[in-house]
């Protein structure tokens, strides 16, 4: 006969082994989810950098329609990374088993980049009114002991977006192996963190509050508000 204790030892194992098989399912869909993001991330950023060469190189294409075709993509670009970055940490705090979170952060920070130099193209050659802004944090301080400040300053711009609604904020990891992260630090000289760039000109090394952050631009309207469906519907 089964002893009881041998019985519960059984029951046990197969209780931890269903709830694994849980917790891995959960992590491949989180998976799933942020890989498929991430891919329409990247055809719109293809389609947006394919073209802009081609009205560059042909150059037949009117300024006007130019602009305002640049100012459709980069409204569609800025509208799936908006809150992805957020969705790619928090899945990572809950992942047990998957370590591809890493690569998928690398990913999204390499789509990130693109956004940002395409809405700072939109701004300089379509003399468009909107703001970027980059946020440099340190990456994997989850007690906050290298820099104190950060979730202060993550704070302020998210009102400032909030306030803003032209103001899109680009939140760079300080402590990085990504060549043109690095490149735009060692531009501005930012060694720690937090540190802001607006527009590219104003530098704050430092926590730097709502009413610092709004002296230095002008803010205005989402230019790239989603156009709403005016289709009637047929009773």
């Amino acid at each position: 006969m089964v002893s009881v204790y041998v019985k519960g030892l059984i029951l046990g194992c197969l209780l931890m082994t269903s709830s694994m098989a849980v917790l891995w399912m959960l992590d491949q869909q989180r998976i799933t989810i942020l890989n498929n993001d991430l891919r329409e991330l990247a055809w719109q950023s293809d389609d947006s950098r394919l073209f802009i060469d081609y009205a560059e190189e042909v150059g037949q294409v009117n300024s006007t329609l130019k602009c305002k075709l640049i100012e459709k993509r980069v409204g569609q670009q800025v509208r799936i990374i908006e809150g992805l970055g957020e969705k790619i940490e928090a899945y990572r705090n809950a992942n047990v088993f998957n370590s591809e979170y890493f690569s998928l952060k690398k990913n999204f920070l390499y789509r990130a980049i693109e956004v940002h130099l395409n809405l700072i193209k939109y701004k300089r050659e379509c003399n468009g009114s909107v703001n970027h802004v980059v946020y440099y944090y340190v990456e994997y301080d989850q007690d906050q002991t290298q820099c104190p400040d950060c979730s202060l300053q993550e704070a302020a711009l998210n009102i400032l977006g909030k306030d803003c609604p032209n103001t899109w904020v680009f939140a760079y990891p300080v402590n990085t192996d990504i060549d043109l992260i690095n490149l735009m630090k060692e531009e501005h000289d930012i060694t720690n963190a937090p540190a802001t760039v607006i527009n590219g000109e104003h530098i704050h090394k430092g926590f730097a509050d709502l009413e610092t952050l709004k002296s230095k631009l002008e803010c205005g309207e989402n230019l790239f508000e989603p156009e709403e469906n005016t289709t009637e519907e047929v009773n």
